[in-house]
This record gives C-alpha cells, sequence and structure tokens, in this order.
C-alpha cells in the first residue's frame, strides 16, 4: 500500500532525510483460517495470531455451516463480534468461512444474503470440489450488486475437521499430509488475491510452519495458515 517518510525536527527547515535504497515487490496474500467455537478459545487462538497481524492479508475462521439438505445457515455458528474486534484493530479483512461438509456446492444468492446481512467484506467458501462454470458466472453476478469478495478453496479432505484433533502435533501433521489445494477468486470489487491468475494451486502451512518474513520471500502466490483446531483436555 502507500507508504511515506516524514522526518521531523522543532527547528524549521532543519528536518531532512535521505533514502539510500528501496526495495518493493508483490507481497504474498495470508489467509488465516480457523475453526473455534468457544469464545475463550478463540481469543487465545486469536492472541497467537495477533503477533504476525502485520503479516495477514484475511482472516477466515469457520462460522457458517452446511445443513444436512444442502443448505447454508443464515446464522454463525459462534459469535462475530471477536473476530471483528481484532481485524478491525489491525485493519485486516474478516472473511469468515463456510463450510461445505455434505453437498459440495451451494446457492450463491445464499452467500451473498450472509454477506449482506452480516456486513461482510467477503466469504471464503470451503468445499472438495470446484465449482461449475455456470456457478462462477451466477455468483459473479450476483456479487456486482455489492463491493464484496468470494474466495473458493477446494481441498479433497476438510482443512479444518468438525472433531478437534487430540493436539497440536497431529492437526499439524495432519495439515501437511493433506496436499496443496485449489484456491479461485471471483475477481470483482475489492480483490484479495494477485490478479495474474485465475487459480492458484497451494500447499496449507501449519501455523507452527509459518516462515518468518523476509523481503526475499516477494511473491505473488497466496499462503493459505491454518491455525490448529484441538481437544482442549
Amino acid at each position: 500500500g502507500w507508504w511515506s517518510v516524514a522526518p521531523f525536527s522543532p527547528e524549521l527547515g532543519v528536518a531532512r532525510a535521505r533514502i539510500s535504497k528501496i526495495s518493493a515487490g508483490p507481497l504474498s496474500s495470508t489467509l488465516a483460517v480457523m475453526r473455534e467455537t468457544d469464545a475463550v478459545r478463540a481469543a487465545d487462538t486469536l492472541d497467537r495470531l495477533r503477533l504476525r497481524a502485520r503479516e495477514v492479508s484475511a482472516v477466515a475462521p469457520v462460522l457458517f455451516a452446511q445443513r444436512q439438505d444442502g443448505t447454508v445457515s443464515p446464522e454463525p455458528v459462534a459469535d462475530l463480534m471477536p473476530f471483528r474486534m481484532f481485524c478491525s484493530c489491525h485493519r485486516i479483512r474478516l472473511m469468515p468461512a463456510v463450510s461445505l461438509d455434505y453437498e459440495s456446492g451451494a446457492d450463491p444468492r445464499s452467500l451473498v444474503r450472509i454477506i449482506s446481512e452480516h456486513r461482510l467484506p467477503g466469504l471464503v467458501l470451503l468445499t472438495r470440489v470446484m465449482p461449475p462454470p455456470e456457478w462462477f458466472e451466477e455468483a459473479t453476478a450476483l456479487l456486482e450488486r455489492t463491493s464484496a469478495d468470494l474466495v473458493v478453496m477446494v481441498s479433497k479432505q476438510a482443512l479444518l475437521p468438525a472433531e478437534p484433533d487430540p493436539d497440536e502435533d497431529a492437526a499439524d501433521s495432519r495439515i501437511r499430509d493433506l496436499g496443496a489445494v485449489e484456491v479461485r477468486e471471483i475477481q470483482r470489487g475489492s480483490v484479495l488475491l494477485h490478479p495474474t491468475q485465475d487459480e492458484w494451486t497451494v500447499p496449507p502451512l501449519p501455523f507452527r510452519d509459518w516462515p518468518a518474513f523476509s523481503p526475499a520471500d516477494e511473491t505473488a502466490s497466496p499462503r493459505i495458515v491454518v491455525l490448529p483446531f484441538v481437544d482442549p483436555e
């Protein structure tokens, strides 16, 4: 984004700055995916993420679920407020995830309705099969009435299962074994992913495997960071 240098001196005309080097390039868009429905555990997870908040583009807690009949419940499974406050404080997009646990498709109208009713900047759709072209055409037409963003993330196995893993080591191991996920964004409104490609294929990263930022890592490829969902006992 935009940046500036502002040297200051209380004495008029004295403050000066010399820029000796500038390095700039595309930074990876990072989506942090988490599944916490308990308020205390959600707070703990967000506290862990807070240390890397400057490197996060969007937070995607799994807050909307699919019913057994294939429809998506319009109400979140947990309170949105802790996530809203975190994202507002750190100027990060809140893009809750919709987990399609029963069928691989979801009515685009229901997704746009969720975005509108909860005043969200967008959603992340977690599914096992990439929707067909006609689904994207319908979703694109509906999103044009809003400024919202919609990202579809395809993984043959769930990034975050409905039941927690026994511990963080088990969670990290399961995430590493998932293989690459396909990520596609409907490029309308304020896009999140770099528009040089329509679709990306990237491996999900356990939170503990997320490397520290280095300017040498400048890339357009997005990152999917998964925070562990473990048994509190």
